[in-house]
């Protein structure tokens, strides 16, 4: 190891130095056992790495994987390391929604989960209820329609009450606006038919055996069917 002497050293260097030159000294000077000479190269050693750990302390030439720190995996730097641990953060809150979602609005992601843990409950795709709650109310939890309907599942206060939730609660008018799917999808067999039941009641759909002639509900079908198609639903 060279050892550039010239200006200021820094602090704790002369000691380091004055340690070295003694070593040095003794292991030259004859007689000496093979055992002296090895306990003499290990302090030799030791000093040298104390005399690189100096030098990084004042800025000099950087320590190696010998001293005390933590180190990486070979050719792993300390930011490549924190970049990761990073990435796998992204990676796991990506994770927990699944691929469909990417495909939501923003503001839908934050009820994704409870659509996923209701839909399944109730036996049911959750695609088919994201589809239904984009398609009424735009993932709003604030919204409320002219007939009265409110809240992400655009719920009438009567059948929110049928169902025993309070519609102005958004995780109440989720589970209740699942529910009334739900029924629905068993009740006619069909997504269709699910989707006009869901706007236009059950009633009307079986009075006329299929989706009713409304031009809103008609126009209301193809907009969820459209939209579930969009999360990859009914392939």
């Amino acid at each position: 190891m060279t050892i550039n002497t010239a200006g200021a050293l820094p602090a704790g260097m002369s000691a380091v130095l004055a340690r070295i030159d003694v070593i040095r000294s003794t292991a030259a000077t004859p007689p000496f056992s093979v055992p002296s000479l090895a306990a003499a190269s290990g302090v030799l050693n030791n000093a040298s790495a104390t005399a690189q750990d100096t030098l990084a302390a004042a800025g000099g030439a950087p320590t190696t994987s010998s001293s005390s720190s933590p180190s990486s995996a070979p050719g792993t730097s300390a930011s490549s390391i924190v970049s990761g641990k990073a990435q796998v953060s992204a990676q796991s809150t990506d994770t927990a929604l699944p691929d469909w979602a990417a495909s939501l609005p923003t503001n839908a992601q934050r009820w994704v989960p409870t659509i996923v843990s209701e839909s399944k409950a109730a036996g049911i795709d959750p695609r088919l209820t994201a589809a239904v709650m984009w398609s009424e109310s735009g993932f709003r939890p604030d919204a409320r329609s002219g007939a009265g309907a409110i809240g992400l599942m655009q719920l009438m206060p009567s059948t929110a009450a049928a169902l025993g939730a309070d519609p102005s609660v958004p995780e109440q008018n989720i589970h209740a606006g699942v529910k009334y799917l739900a029924s629905n999808l068993r009740r006619f067999g069909s997504v269709e038919l699910a989707a006009a039941a869901y706007n236009a009641g059950g009633g009307a759909v079986a009075r006329y055996h299929g989706i009713p002639p409304y031009a809103e509900t008609q126009n209301y079908v193809k907009v969820v069917m459209g939209k579930y198609h969009t999360l990859g639903g009914g392939a």
